[in-house]
């Protein structure tokens, strides 16, 4: 099961409905939700984290350094800090700093950093996109399982 399937539905006065890319309601779905995407949905009206981090999955950026970042956050926030992150196991501090130093790296990513110019020393081994990806919705996935869903 993947993230994306969590995120095409959303909470609409408390109605499920389908919704496309950017968050623009598109109408019923005719397919039926999984009981998982359901949990999401409803957990996103109780849980201002979750029902962010649903609209950033979907976010014209959420495929970009800045929104993969901006997810992070998010996730971070809600367990506390880095720290509280990295106690979780979803991840650890050298796999934590390798995402965001590549993250904010000029050298390392190009004009898709979230730094207009280079603050720190790009890591040795900078992520790629595509593993930056994964990272984030790994630690999202395992999230979402920590809140019962």
């Amino acid at each position: 099961m993947t993230i994306r399937e969590g995120v095409h539905a959303r909470c609409d006065v408390g109605a499920v409905s389908s919704s496309g890319g950017a968050g623009n309601l598109e109408g019923q779905s005719d397919e039926p939700l999984s009981p998982r995407t359901i949990k999401i949905t409803t957990l996103c009206g109780s849980d201002s984290a979750v029902a962010k981090v649903m609209r950033l999955l979907v976010a014209e950026d959420s495929d970009a350094w800045v929104g993969l970042y901006r997810m992070l956050e998010v996730v971070k926030k809600d367990v506390g800090n880095e720290q509280a992150l990295i106690a979780t196991c979803w991840t650890n501090k050298p796999e934590y700093n390798r995402f965001t130093r590549t993250a904010n790296s000029v050298s390392a990513v190009g004009d898709a950093a979230r730094h207009g110019s280079e603050k720190d020393p790009p890591p040795e081994n900078p992520m790629t996109l595509a593993e930056a990806k994964d990272y984030l919705y790994r630690i999202v996935q395992l999230w979402l399982q920590h809140k019962g869903v």
